[in-house]
């Protein structure tokens, strides 16, 4: 049931955007404002996430230049109505707007599709669940009802969702251009090793260059994710070091909180946070209390996955490529 379960093991499968809005949405159309915990300064110079008043600073972040898509981003970590947010991203595809507005999309299409949080007004009440229980689902399924109950279902069609990313990558919308970039290269083949590394090399280039939590979300574990020329297994290459996937620090865990480095509100009320505990799988205050909770039960290694969190989220504020070559 726990999807970031698979995440422990094999990473975290990116976020699939395949995405389009409805004629609903006007074609000039297309979550979360860094809250006080989690203001962002333009400078990267310092990230601090307030995880249910409890410890979290975050590493500095010594970024040359502000993301691209701050503007969004702030938009989004704000935004209560996903459908609002949507119709104000896609007139601001140089922003990156076509691309956020795509995930949004993809978001409230996963949680409408079987009409599971929206065929009641009310969450019903479990008598297995305490009421402490009882009220953070019913908390966050009215979370996901704001946020995706406006949306036509024509709005969350997997054509129209195709359409928007077309849009946007006809008006050069940089973050549909980096990721399909990012895509293309690691997929290259290549005639030799040495060719694999280039492509990889400048896909990376374009990726980190954009400074960007949703599309470090979306590209997920490929950021990092090779297979070790010397043993042929899968896993994970960072700063020289390869980690298998069955290694002792979860590097797909770490993957999974750099969004949160960069600029995306991971507490309570982000989508993902959200979701999982609307459907009762489990809820916490931030993704870092569910990494902190996974991992309990295996002394130090919470400490193992924060400590390349932070260096990953470093190297990507640094634009440091060769850290995941």
């Amino acid at each position: 049931m726990k999807r970031l379960a698979a995440i422990s093991v094999i990473g975290i499968i990116a976020v699939a955007v395949t995405l389009k809005v409805t004629n609903a949405v006007p074609e000039s159309t297309p979550a979360y404002k860094v809250n006080s915990a989690h203001e962002r300064a333009s400078s990267h110079s310092e990230i601090v996430v307030n995880v249910n008043e409890s410890w979290q600073k975050l590493p500095e972040s010594p970024s040359k230049k502000a993301a691209l898509s701050s503007q969004i981003l702030n938009r989004y970590n704000d935004s209560k109505d996903l459908r609002a947010f949507v119709i104000y991203a896609m007139q601001h595809p140089e922003l990156g707007g076509t691309y956020y507005a795509a995930h949004a999309l993809s978001q409230c299409k996963s949680v409408t599709a079987d009409g599971k949080y929206f065929k009641q007004v009310q969450t019903p009440y479990s008598a297995n669940k305490n009421n402490s229980d009882y009220t953070s689902i019913s908390k966050s399924a009215d979370i996901l009802r704001a946020q995706c109950a406006n949306f036509l279902a024509s709005e969350l069609s997997d054509s129209r969702i195709a359409e928007v990313k077309s849009e946007g990558v006809q008006k050069k919308d940089p973050l549909l251009l980096a990721e399909r970039n990012f895509l293309e290269k690691i997929n290259s083949p290549g005639n030799n090793k040495e060719e694999q590394r280039q492509n990889r090399k400048s896909a990376l280039t374009q990726l980190l260059a954009t400074q960007d939590p949703m599309v470090i979300e979306d590209i997920g574990p490929r950021i990092a994710l090779q297979v070790d020329p010397d043993t042929g297994a899968r896993g994970y290459k960072f700063n020289d070091h390869f980690y298998p996937l069955a290694s002792d620090t979860d590097v797909g865990l770490a993957i999974y909180l750099l969004p949160c480095g960069l600029g995306l509100n991971c507490n309570s009320t982000e989508f993902d946070v959200a979701s999982r505990c609307a459907s009762g799988v489990e809820c916490s205050d931030s993704r870092m209390d569910y990494v902190k909770s996974m991992l309990k039960e295996k002394p130090g290694a919470y400490e193992k996955v924060i400590k390349v969190y932070e260096e990953m989220i470093n190297a990507i504020a640094r634009e440091n490529v060769s850290s995941f070559l």
